[in-house]
């Protein structure tokens, strides 16, 4: 027992004699495990924590805010809370104990030795690296989405994101102007009319090229879309999370199984179609991130139970069925206790 307490003195030593560098470690690692955003898409859906998102709440679009991170949530997960936590426990000890063990060594924290110096040279050279290559990242991506407008993707809607929103990383100073990184939406809008979109959405994929985190929307209104090239979009652009298909275009559920397995982070989906069926719906309801959802079934070849499809998405919040659908009233309570707004109930 001597024993035990002998080295429970040795362990809790530090932290009694460190206890207001404790405090401040934990008060400011917990903000990263709760506040920041763990990710670089501001929207309707805001999520917060780090390294693993633990909170998801709605937000104004067009008045950001980073507090509080407890009102209006839509999700909360604690076993990532508790996982941030830990990892921001974790931190705070590690500084506490390695700042005692320096001053002990040395016997002031003024004198270091080679081996700390040389220690504390490799972290700032890699947050250095890390700041170059973020840096040129941002710019090679900027460059890529101007370039889209020779083949026919125009960006719009070119919004910065504040730097409370790329957290950990501005503080940590990966970022060094608020006017670094910026959303964008795309919209396929070709200067000539003959370009065909499955053709060019193809030979980018076999070039191997990705779309950047920044564009978050697409938008399509070309009636020549097909399955081809709805399957080139969704491995262009797997970390997209908004489609907006306008026109009356060509593809069916074929297209839209590949949305569903290359998109996973798809939240936002406006479908007007003629070749909208069963079996669309059926695959639109493998999209289990889908939070907002409109189909207009140009020619009515879907079905009223098709509703049952969309019943599955777990995260839906709003939803437009087609016009020629009669909604229930089981059906619209339903929906109501999920808190899935209807936008229109049929005809």
């Amino acid at each position: 027992m001597t024993k035990l307490r002998h080295w429970l003195s040795l362990i809790l030593a530090p932290l009694g004699r460190r206890k207001w560098l404790l405090l401040v470690s934990l008060l400011a690692t917990s903000y990263y495990a709760v506040k920041p955003a763990n990710g670089f898409l501001p929207g309707y859906w805001l999520a917060h924590g780090w390294p693993l998102q633990c909170i998801s709440r709605e937000s104004n679009e067009f008045k950001l805010s980073p507090w509080i991170p407890f009102t209006r949530v839509t999700e909360f997960h604690l076993g990532p809370l508790l996982f941030n936590l830990t990892i921001a426990a974790a931190i705070s000890l590690s500084l506490v104990y390695a700042w005692h063990w320096h001053c002990e060594r040395n016997g002031s924290w003024r004198r270091f030795d080679l081996k700390e110096l040389l220690l504390i040279t490799l972290l700032l050279a890699t947050g250095i690296g890390l700041t170059l290559r973020w840096r040129s990242q941002i710019a090679a991506n900027e460059k890529y989405v101007e370039q889209l407008q020779e083949i026919g993707w125009f960006p719009f809607g070119r919004t910065p994101i504040p730097p409370w929103y790329l957290q950990p990383q501005y503080d940590a100073g990966l970022l060094g102007r608020q006017d670094w990184w910026h959303t964008f939406s795309l919209a396929w809008s070709p200067e000539q009319p003959d370009i065909d979109i499955n053709r060019q959405m193809s030979e980018i994929v076999n070039r191997g090229e990705t779309l950047p985190l920044q564009v978050f929307d697409l938008e399509c209104d070309d009636p020549r879309l097909t399955d081809e090239g709805l399957a080139a979009i969704s491995r262009w652009a797997p970390h997209c999370e908004s489609l907006f298909f306008q026109s009356q275009a060509s593809f069916s559920h074929q297209g839209l199984a590949d949305v569903a397995r290359n998109m996973p982070r798809l939240n936002r989906l406006t479908l007007w179609s003629e070749n909208l069926t069963d079996e669309s719906i059926a695959e639109i309801g493998q999209m289990k991130n889908l939070t907002y959802l409109v189909l207009d079934d140009i020619d009515q070849r879907s079905h009223r139970e098709s509703l049952e499809y969309l019943k599955k998405l777990p995260r839906l919040k709003d939803l437009q069925p087609p016009k020629h659908w009669v909604i229930s009233q089981a059906d619209q309570d339903e929906f109501a206790r999920r808190g899935v707004r209807l936008r229109y109930f049929g005809e």
